[in-house]
């Protein structure tokens, strides 16, 4: 809450606010705050759940190759709309697994699995990596691993937006030649990274380029461009553009799933596109001040994140 209080009192000094007026914006923004960790943010993961074989039903929200240097770990899922099988006990936060055997998992399907889960626990060391805030504001409540892969059932196949994206994932893999060019074609359209080895990994870290293939502002910004460019082209008038832009943005951050940094640059975008829609001019400070408080909104625990303050 006190993030988020400081960032509505910088709002309101901006916007030149009576200091009544900004210190009641300060108690509304940490108490929305406060009131998003009490009923929306997903609970923790029961104690009693900690360290025992659960038999799980959930949904493939990712699927990622080990990096290098992780010993015998294989793969890196991450799984949400979990359903404890033992218990009856439900989540909406995700789970973060790691698999020591190869698995069949695709992103979009739902699967019965056996894993071993624990709270997430980080180190407390001054300046480190706050891994604990990391995970409650990506909604992990639980890390652990896939201990029976050979006991994993396939339940539900991909459907929805996530299929979507298999569906384009496979036109991908059928019209395009296997290899660097392909994974570096399926990172940059869908954020996914699944397919890049170890060396082309490698490379893109020593060439500071590794962040160019996280869908995040540059993609939406540059599919955004294209599709107002192309249409402009056409003679579409400006609201239509820009409302027919909006949904096509919208759908593209569904398919690639909503992420903070997807998160963030919708926000801004359709904010963008909005004051187009109304033939409004907004100040560059009042869109800035008003994609902050659309983030805000939506997940007020982006404010422990490092790159949320990179953003704004």
């Amino acid at each position: 809450p006190v993030e988020v209080g400081l960032l509505v009192l910088a709002a309101a000094l901006a916007a030149r606010w009576s200091f009544g007026r900004a210190a009641l914006a300060v108690l509304l923004g940490a108490s929305y705050c406060a009131a998003y960790v009490a009923f929306v943010a997903p609970a923790e993961l029961p104690t009693a759940f900690e360290g025992e074989r659960i038999r799980i039903s959930a949904r493939v929200l990712e699927v990622e190759r080990a990096p290098p240097g992780a010993g015998r770990l294989v793969q890196r899922v991450t799984v949400g709309q979990v359903q404890f099988e033992a218990a009856g006990h439900r989540t909406t936060g995700r789970l973060l697994l790691g698999a020591y055997e190869p698995t069949s998992l695709k992103v979009g399907e739902t699967w019965t699995l056996t894993v071993r889960l624990r709270r997430p626990r980080g180190l407390m060391n001054w300046g480190g990596f706050d891994y604990t805030s990391w995970a409650l504001a990506e909604r992990i409540v639980a890390t652990g691993s896939i201990v029976d892969v050979a006991s994993a059932r396939r339940t539900v196949s991909s459907e929805g937006g996530r299929g979507v994206t298999e569906s384009l994932r496979g036109f991908f893999a059928r019209h395009v030649e296997p290899g660097d060019g392909h994974a570096l074609l399926v990172a940059l359209a869908l954020g996914d990274r699944g397919a890049m080895d170890a060396p082309l990994r490698a490379l893109l870290r020593d060439t500071g380029t590794s962040h160019l293939f996280v869908v995040s502002g540059l993609h939406v910004g540059i599919l955004l461009a294209a599709a107002l460019g192309l249409m402009a082209v056409v003679g579409v008038v400006l609201p239509i553009r820009a409302a027919i832009a909006a949904m096509f943005v919208c759908g593209y951050a569904v398919v690639v799933g909503m992420g903070l940094p997807v998160q963030r640059a919708l926000a801004s975008a359709l904010l963008v596109l909005g004051a187009l829609m109304v033939a409004r001019q907004l100040s560059l400070p009042r869109l800035f001040a008003a994609a902050v408080l659309a983030v805000c909104c939506l997940n007020p625990l982006a404010t422990l994140l490092a790159s949320f303050w990179m953003s704004f």
